[in-house]
Protein backbone atom coordinates (compact mmCIF):
# COMPACT_ATOMS: atom_id res chain seq x y z
CA UNK A 1 0.00 0.00 0.00
CA UNK A 2 1.31 3.54 -0.50
CA UNK A 3 1.64 5.92 1.57
CA UNK A 4 1.00 9.55 0.09
CA UNK A 5 2.04 11.19 3.09
CA UNK A 6 4.83 9.90 3.78
CA UNK A 7 8.22 11.46 1.93
CA UNK A 8 11.90 12.65 3.06
CA UNK A 9 13.69 15.37 2.05
CA UNK A 10 17.59 14.34 0.92
CA UNK A 11 20.50 16.23 -0.27
CA UNK A 12 22.62 15.52 -2.92
CA UNK A 13 25.14 17.67 -1.70
CA UNK A 14 27.94 18.93 -4.16
CA UNK A 15 30.14 21.58 -2.64
CA UNK A 16 33.07 22.96 -4.23
CA UNK A 17 35.54 22.53 -1.31
CA UNK A 18 34.32 19.66 0.51
CA UNK A 19 37.00 20.31 3.31
CA UNK A 20 35.96 23.88 3.73
CA UNK A 21 31.74 22.66 3.76
CA UNK A 22 32.96 20.56 6.48
CA UNK A 23 34.52 22.25 8.31
CA UNK A 24 31.80 25.02 8.27
CA UNK A 25 28.91 23.02 8.25
CA UNK A 26 30.64 21.65 11.98
CA UNK A 27 30.81 25.51 13.04
CA UNK A 28 26.79 25.88 12.49
CA UNK A 29 26.29 22.31 13.48
CA UNK A 30 28.53 23.85 16.96
CA UNK A 31 26.79 26.65 17.45
CA UNK A 32 23.47 25.42 17.67
CA UNK A 33 24.67 22.49 20.21
CA UNK A 34 25.65 25.25 22.14
CA UNK A 35 22.51 28.00 21.87
CA UNK A 36 20.96 26.94 25.04
CA UNK A 37 24.04 27.79 27.00
CA UNK A 38 24.99 30.79 24.95
CA UNK A 39 21.39 32.08 25.42
CA UNK A 40 21.61 31.09 29.79
CA UNK A 41 25.11 33.48 28.93
CA UNK A 42 22.15 36.09 27.46
CA UNK A 43 23.86 35.49 24.32
CA UNK A 44 21.97 34.94 21.40
CA UNK A 45 21.84 32.66 17.69
CA UNK A 46 19.75 33.92 15.05
CA UNK A 47 19.38 32.48 12.11
CA UNK A 48 18.34 34.17 8.85
CA UNK A 49 17.33 32.61 5.67
CA UNK A 50 15.51 33.79 2.30
CA UNK A 51 12.18 36.21 2.50
CA UNK A 52 8.90 34.44 2.79
CA UNK A 53 7.37 34.63 -0.21
CA UNK A 54 5.86 32.45 -3.03
CA UNK A 55 9.00 30.96 -5.06
CA UNK A 56 9.45 29.62 -8.31
CA UNK A 57 11.06 26.40 -7.09
CA UNK A 58 13.01 23.61 -10.14
CA UNK A 59 14.04 20.58 -7.97
CA UNK A 60 18.24 20.13 -8.40
CA UNK A 61 17.31 15.99 -9.27
CA UNK A 62 14.02 14.48 -9.83
CA UNK A 63 12.07 13.23 -6.92
CA UNK A 64 12.16 9.49 -6.52
CA UNK A 65 9.02 8.62 -6.53
CA UNK A 66 7.03 6.59 -3.91
CA UNK A 67 6.54 2.55 -4.19
CA UNK A 68 5.23 -0.23 -2.01
CA UNK A 69 7.38 -0.27 1.19
CA UNK A 70 9.15 3.18 0.04
CA UNK A 71 8.27 6.18 0.77
CA UNK A 72 9.05 8.93 -1.81
CA UNK A 73 12.42 11.00 -1.53
CA UNK A 74 12.18 14.34 -2.74
CA UNK A 75 15.68 15.93 -3.36
CA UNK A 76 16.40 19.20 -0.54
CA UNK A 77 18.56 20.95 -3.29
CA UNK A 78 16.79 23.43 -5.68
CA UNK A 79 17.07 25.89 -8.37
CA UNK A 80 15.45 29.49 -7.13
CA UNK A 81 13.82 31.17 -10.44
CA UNK A 82 12.63 34.00 -8.41
CA UNK A 83 10.40 35.11 -5.66
CA UNK A 84 7.07 37.16 -5.83
CA UNK A 85 6.30 38.11 -2.02
CA UNK A 86 2.43 39.01 -1.19
CA UNK A 87 1.50 42.20 0.37
CA UNK A 88 -0.09 42.38 3.71
CA UNK A 89 -2.46 45.57 4.69
CA UNK A 90 -3.53 46.02 8.20
CA UNK A 91 -6.95 45.95 9.41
Amino acid sequence: MLKSHLNRYWLNANPKNPETFKQESNQICQLYQQAQELNSQDINIISTDEMTGIQALERAYPTDTMKPGKIELQEFEYIRHGTLSQEHHGM
